[in-house]
């Protein structure tokens, strides 16, 4: 569709195409007194698309510049259509504005198409983050159900002496003082997950690794138990003290363990320990956890989020395990074990290389 305008004769070309989209009447175009720019915008153009479109073509007539808009068009049936405008200043040999010339294009359905294609990857997105919050609100329970497993536990032992005659009131003393240390350990978890996520500073502090390893083969060990699972831990004596912090530490332990535990579970034959070492190589103190498992690894995949091979899994444990490791400045990593079986790698900085690291940031 062509148009040309002359700015005191007002239109002074519309062609066919453009005067059977439009109906416009072609015995007005330049009528004595009758269709000048401004009637043919206000006739033509949707409302709110006329104060954008005169100012386009006011800028263009003062800068010279060629004018690319869209805008809606109504059609002669009523119906306002989307089109693609270009359009030009015309001016004189003295270079006095003397008009403008232009086309349009119909490109009703490319925008109604691009507007319900973004409705659809807004749709989309907001499906892909409640199904990630969704995901991360089971991982986060999964982390704390062990501790919540041991305040009940506690808490039932805790009425049972108590119920006693006469009550032993000792034991319960301690019971419910292990109810209070495991509902501290849970509160501990959500809130180092939710300093993990607001990327905020670790709370470090000295710690003697073998002794968290031990402990947390301790809390896994019943859970191993009734798998029909041992842990074997094989520590290398006198290790270096480490700067960590101890519940995400702990908690990248359990996951890494249990893990094992879960791949270690054969139906049919006996399942073999899961092995726990720890050793110093140079300025790290490696942690290994090693299973026996039929299960293959995808070293590539295993840490992305939400990927799992496990019936039911969620696929964060191992990201959020390897995000708790590398603000500590370390690394975690996966390999098969030949004839089966996987190791999963722990490696921590020493607290003096880390202090040297911190001090030496700009």
């Amino acid at each position: 569709m062509v148009w040309g305008t002359r700015d005191v004769d007002g239109p002074t070309y519309f062609n066919k195409t453009l005067l059977d989209y439009t109906g416009y009447r072609a015995e007005n175009i330049g009528a004595p007194g009758g269709t000048d720019p401004g009637r043919a915008l206000r006739e033509l153009v949707h409302p709110d698309d006329q104060v954008y479109l005169r100012q386009s073509y006011e800028h263009s007539s003062r800068s010279g510049e060629l004018v690319v808009h869209r805008y809606r068009v109504r059609r002669k049936d009523g119906v306002f259509r989307w089109v693609e405008g270009r359009s030009a200043s015309l001016r004189d040999g003295t270079g006095t504005l003397a008009g403008r010339y232009g086309i349009l294009v119909d490109v009703d359905d490319e925008v109604r198409s691009q507007g319900a294609l973004w409705e659809a990857q807004e749709r989309l997105s907001r499906a892909s983050q409640a199904a990630r919050l969704a995901e991360l609100s089971a991982s986060i329970a999964h982390e704390v159900n062990q501790p919540l497993a041991a305040v009940i536990a506690n808490a039932q032992a805790c009425q049972i002496w108590l119920s006693n005659v006469p009550p032993n009131l000792e034991r319960a003393k301690n019971s419910t003082e292990r109810v209070v240390n495991d509902a501290h350990a849970a509160a501990e978890v959500i809130a180092r997950d939710r300093a993990l996520f607001k990327r905020s500073p670790i709370r470090r502090s000295a710690e003697d690794i073998n002794t968290v390893v031990a402990e947390v083969c301790d809390l896994l060990a019943e859970e191993a138990a009734v798998s029909g699972v041992a842990l074997e831990p094989q520590i290398a004596p006198s290790l270096p003290i480490l700067e960590v912090d101890r519940v995400q530490i702990q908690q990248v332990l359990v996951n890494l363990i249990r893990n094992g535990i879960e791949a270690a579970v054969s139906p049919g034959r006996s399942s073999e320990p899961i092995v726990i070492r720890s050793r110093r190589e140079g300025e790290v103190v490696v942690i290994d956890i090693s299973d026996r498992g039929a299960g293959a690894v995808d070293a590539e995949r295993a840490f992305e989020p939400f990927f799992t091979t496990k019936e039911g899994g969620m696929g964060m444990g191992l990201a959020i395990s390897r995000s708790i490791v590398e603000l500590h400045g370390g690394r975690l990593w996966m390999v098969p074990n030949e004839p089966r079986g996987t190791t999963v790698g722990l490696a921590l900085p020493l607290a003096a290389v880390l202090a040297e690291t911190i001090d030496a940031r700009p």
